[in-house]
Parts: C-alpha cells; structure tokens; sequence
C-alpha cells in the first residue's frame, strides 16, 4: 500500500507527502465540524442548506491548515512558514469554490447533515 501511495504522489524516494499525512486529521477536523454544527439539527430542514456550505467550507479550511502545517514541517530552506500555511488554505478553499467537480461535495454535505440530524432524533428520543 505504501508503495502505491509513493507512485501516486509521484515521490519514490521513501517520503509520504504531504496529503497522506494530513489525511489521519480528518477524523479531527470531522469531529470538529460536526461539534460546530449540532446545534443546526434542531432548526427546521431548510436549515440544512446554509449549515452544509458553511459546514464544508470550514472542513475545507481545516484541512488546508493541516496541510499547510505538514508542507511547512517538510523543512525546506528560504520559504517563509505562515505563507506557506495560508497558501495551502487558500489553495484548499479555491478548489471546492471553483472546480465544479468537487461542488457534488455540498450535496453530499446536505445528506450528511440529514442523516446525523435524523439520527440524532432517534437518539434524543430514547
């Protein structure tokens, strides 16, 4: 597996790159959208909307900073630290507003949201 990951980073020279170190933050940063956003659940279902975008938007950031802490932890000389972090979150938030592609993650962000608030009623009534 490991061999592969380094053939699709397009890195053979023994390192994992930046993405599949940060990719272990994603049950943090899950947890911290999902915290930021319980309170959404009790709102009516139009409410799912706003909560999805800014949901995803958030999650999107959280994990450009992650990857911008690893980039800048890679210790390559003459970079400046913080331009490196903010870059990486900006390049982060440009893909999901910008690449229509990835717009399909707000629908899944929708679903998302349904399901745990759905769950979360389940929950509350027992």
């Amino acid at each position: 597996m490991r061999e592969l990951a380094l053939r699709f980073s397009g890195h053979e020279s023994g390192h994992f790159t930046e993405v599949w170190s940060t990719a272990p933050g994603g049950l943090v940063i899950g947890l911290v959208v999902f915290r930021l956003s319980r309170w959404t659940y009790r709102k009516p279902l139009w409410f799912l909307v706003p909560t999805a975008v800014v949901s995803t938007l958030l999650g999107v950031a959280l994990f450009g900073l992650c990857l911008g802490f690893a980039d800048w932890m890679r210790g390559i000389p003459n970079r400046i630290g913080w331009a490196v972090v903010v870059q990486s979150v900006h390049a982060c938030l440009w893909g999901v507003l910008f690449n229509p592609i990835q717009w399909g993650l707000f629908l899944l962000a929708i679903g998302n949201h349904a399901l745990i608030r759905h769950v979360s009623r389940i929950d509350a009534g027992r």
